[in-house]
């Protein structure tokens, strides 16, 4: 199942359809010559305006900023009392002896681990939770390198619980159920995914509170522009192509794309 969701995912992504057309402008050029000139420059030329919309647009930023405007950023945790739980979605990380913890974790994944220090320190005895499953063949759970981070990070040992077993956003949440039980918990994930994390949570009925990591666009546009303001601001935000876009594009794609994955299959 969660290869038809990667198969599922990957066909219809922005950066396969602008390949997807590319490649088709290539083989008319190639194949038909004469015939198909037309064709091929019609692919080639929606091909590239979709790369500049991409490249060049705040596209990408007015789709992760929707999501994370969703949940607004837990200033004040102290407030919800005593919560005994902090349980940490994982995004990447490595196994790699050769260089330290740091630089194993990807960007995402340290955001979201020091947010749950964060927590940690302000919320007395609370503990963590650390879930993720195996990434690459042959390598330990990220649950496992998410723990030597804490670990490193002065965090005793007797506060980290690890979940590695699960491979997507549902398995975090149903494996972490079997560790808080009816217990609150603050759940730490980037802004862009608590939307999806936050749905399974209410499906599973599990006391979940939003805490948002990784916050990319809230900064620069903050949610209480008016509509005039917020249309000047995303106008002045046309660039010359930034890669970066394209990569907030596919990340807001994949949350919408999984959440309606996840609609299908009665999960949220």
């Amino acid at each position: 199942m969660i290869l038809l969701k990667h198969i599922f995912e990957t066909c219809i992504s922005p950066a396969s359809i602008v390949t997807f057309f590319l490649l088709v402008a290539l083989l008319l050029a190639v194949r038909h010559k004469n015939k198909n000139r037309r064709g091929a420059a019609s692919c080639l030329a929606l091909a590239a305006s979709l790369q500049l919309l991409f490249l060049c647009t705040p596209l990408g930023e007015m789709l992760i900023g929707r999501l994370e405007r969703q949940y607004s950023p837990l200033l004040e945790p102290e407030k919800f009392g005593a919560v005994p739980w902090i349980v940490v979605l994982s995004a990447y990380g490595v196994e790699h002896p050769a260089t330290p913890i740091t630089n194993n974790l990807s960007e995402e994944t340290l955001y979201r681990l020091v947010e749950a220090v964060r927590l940690y320190k302000r919320v007395p005895k609370a503990r963590l939770i650390v879930s993720g499953g195996v990434v690459r063949f042959g390598e330990k759970p990220i649950a496992e390198l998410m723990a030597e981070f804490l670990l490193s990070m002065g965090i005793p040992a007797q506060d980290i619980l690890t979940e590695g077993k699960s491979k997507d956003t549902y398995e975090n949440l149903v494996n972490t159920q079997q560790l808080v039980g009816s217990d609150t918990f603050f759940l730490v994930t980037s802004a862009y995914h608590l939307r999806r994390a936050m749905a399974v949570a209410e499906h599973l009925n599990l006391k979940a509170i939003a805490c948002p990591a990784y916050i990319q666009t809230l900064q620069h546009h903050p949610p209480q522009l008016s509509w005039w303001q917020w249309s000047l601001d995303m106008l002045l935000s046309v660039s010359p192509p930034a890669a970066g876009r394209l990569t907030l594009v596919q990340r807001s794609f994949h949350e919408y794309a999984g959440y309606v994955w996840y609609q299908c299959q009665g999960r949220i």
